[in-house]
């Protein structure tokens, strides 16, 4: 679309309607040629293809969030063993113990990273999803837009009537 219809300052006439003809209101009266009509498959296919790519990224996007989760479902338990080595305080050397804590001190730290990068993953799908619903919108405006283009070369009866054709007697048409 953007622009690419073709609107010249003459225009073939495809169909016009017989002087003397009674016309009701909204009847086609006159028809010009529309220039623009090759676009029509451009535009659905930049809607299929804006779709398709929102759905292929909406699946990337749950792909790498269950993952994530998965992540941190191993993290916790890592974490719980570690809570529980901690537990061991008088059947073990205080070095051990030491290690344990650190174990656990760590292991509480990789679990609220995956924690954060959850939440940051679930804002980045949400702004993606935003986006593509955007692009979506977008392209969808673009197929209403040409159906605008698309009526301004249909003359309609505003009335009930009969169609008379005008002549200009010094150009003899």
């Amino acid at each position: 679309l953007n622009g690419h219809f073709f609107n010249h300052s003459w225009g073939n006439i495809d169909f016009l309607g017989k002087d003397g003809d009674r016309v009701k209101a909204g009847d086609m009266v006159a028809k010009f040629k529309f220039y623009g009509k090759d676009q029509l498959p451009h535009i659905q296919s930049r809607i299929k293809r804006s779709r398709a790519e929102s759905e292929r990224i909406a699946v990337g996007l749950d792909d790498t969030l269950g993952r994530l989760l998965t992540q941190q479902k191993k993290a916790v338990l890592r974490t719980e063993a570690a809570r529980l080595d901690t537990l061991k305080e008088g059947a073990i050397s205080a070095r051990q113990l030491r290690v344990y804590e650190l174990v656990h001190t760590m292991a509480k730290f990789e679990n609220d990273a995956i924690e954060a990068r959850i939440a940051a993953h679930r804002d980045a799908m949400e702004a993606q999803e935003a986006r593509d619903r955007l692009l979506i919108a977008h392209a969808d405006a673009q197929l209403a837009l040409f159906d605008v283009y698309k009526k301004r070369f249909d003359i309609l009866a505003p009335h009930d009537g009969v169609v008379r054709h005008q002549r200009h007697p010094w150009r003899r048409r």
